[in-house]
């Protein structure tokens, strides 16, 4: 692939760049940004922005249904006014314990709605389940040793270095290195513009100018966090790791 960054796909996408994007930092489940997304795209838009404002008190009524709540932070994260933006934040503050997410969702979508309509910027939003932070997205990455290697305190300290040093490189920000039997695995803030495939190949090529005991093929996602158990069923399939 040979734009395999972001920054590029969204040019791609839309034929310009866009003035600022905004990366939702929150970790939230994948399967919740596609509800509340697929909610927020069949409104569309509100109809009645004065019956939204008054149906804000809604949402601090414990009786009130959830899929009531539901639907009035989705309206109110559609209003750029600064009193729907107060009404959200005031409920994500003390949320029901089943919309936790959805309503700091609501929260972010309703801010960048609010400073777009200020500032009249053409912003995009970017979200993926692992989060992000400072225009950077997260991501986790498995690579494994090849067979007949097992880690020792001085490949553990090659890893780390070479893998530091690289990605720091190329503007990324390695957040945790986890080693395993057979594996490791590592936390990483990538920014948009950057090449995934080529930092991480490139990481692993400088370890293995040590001895070559990593495989070229890695995993990389940004959807969950791969268990262990999940990981293994993964290592007797290497064509599948890339």
């Amino acid at each position: 692939m040979e734009n395999d960054n972001i920054y590029s796909k969204i040019n791609e996408l839309l034929g310009q760049s866009p003035d600022k994007f905004a990366i939702i930092e929150e970790q939230i489940p994948i399967e919740i940004q596609m509800e509340y997304f697929e909610f927020l795209k069949r409104k569309n838009k509100v109809n009645d922005i004065k019956d939204v404002l008054l149906s804000k008190e809604l949402l601090f009524i414990a009786e009130t249904p959830l899929i009531t709540k539901k639907e009035i932070l989705s309206n109110l994260a559609l209003i750029d006014k600064p009193e729907a933006f107060r009404a959200i934040e005031k409920y994500s503050q003390n949320p029901d314990k089943e919309l936790n997410n959805w309503a700091k969702l609501a929260l972010f979508e309703s801010r960048m709605l609010l400073e777009s309509s200020l500032l009249e910027q053409n912003r995009i939003l970017i979200s993926s389940a692992l989060g992000g932070k400072n225009n950077k997205l997260r991501y986790f990455i498995v690579v494994f040793l090849n067979e007949g290697f097992t880690f020792d305190d001085t490949s553990k300290k090659v890893i780390f270095n070479e893998f530091d040093t690289v990605l720091k490189k190329n503007n990324c920000q390695p957040e945790q290195f986890l080693f395993y039997s057979k594996f490791f695995t590592l936390l990483v803030l990538v920014p948009l513009d950057a090449s995934l495939k080529e930092a991480f190949s490139n990481a692993i090529d400088e370890c293995n100018q040590y001895g070559q005991f990593l495989m070229n093929n890695f995993i990389v996602t940004n959807v969950k966090k791969l268990s262990e158990a999940e990981i293994n069923e993964l290592i007797q399939y290497p064509s599948k790791k890339k």
